[in-house]
């Protein structure tokens, strides 16, 4: 009975035309400052500070080596890579890798759709050759992302995947 008198009363707000009390507000432009810094350093020190690890390469044979590097240096042997492109990198770097999971894979080594330079996140979506289990069975995830790929914010994310992704 209290349920259905509270949502009668929702229901009434609802429907009841009110003026708007912020007139002036305007839910068109971005929320973030675009100027302050580039979105490379933006999205590189928000990441970090959620506690990601960043490196940035210029190029791919430079990407090479300093995945060769932090494998040494943190023991990895084996990875989890389900998409060409990073196969033939890790194939380059003479890195043990596989398309799936087993008792021995170290690590998950990924591509992206977007970099969220607001907010330090990494955007994945459904379209793309990963399988959730794949990577969230793995203790170490690496994912390979361009600056191509780095937008301001959520909204532009999602705008520019949606582009890129076929209906």
């Amino acid at each position: 009975a209290l349920r259905d008198k509270v949502l009668k009363k929702i229901r009434q707000a609802l429907l009841q035309e009110r003026p708007n009390p912020y007139p002036s507000l305007d839910f068109e432009s971005n929320v973030f400052d675009k100027t302050s810094k580039e979105p490379e350093v933006l999205f590189a020190q928000h990441y970090t500070d959620k506690g990601g690890k960043f490196i940035y390469c210029e190029s791919i044979p430079e990407f090479t080596r300093e995945f060769q590097s932090v494998a040494a240096a943190k023991g990895w042997n084996k990875a989890y890579c389900g998409e060409e492109a990073i196969s033939s990198c890790l194939k380059n770097a003479n890195f043990s890798h596989a398309a799936h999971v087993d008792a021995d894979t170290d690590l998950a080594v990924v591509l992206c759709e977007q970099l969220i330079a607001s907010g330090g996140n990494i955007m994945f979506s459904y379209h793309q050759p990963i399988s959730h289990e794949y990577v969230t069975s793995c203790t170490n995830l690496v994912v390979l992302a361009f600056a191509s790929q780095i937008v301001w914010g959520l909204k532009e994310a999602m705008q520019q995947t949606a582009e890129r992704i076929p209906e």
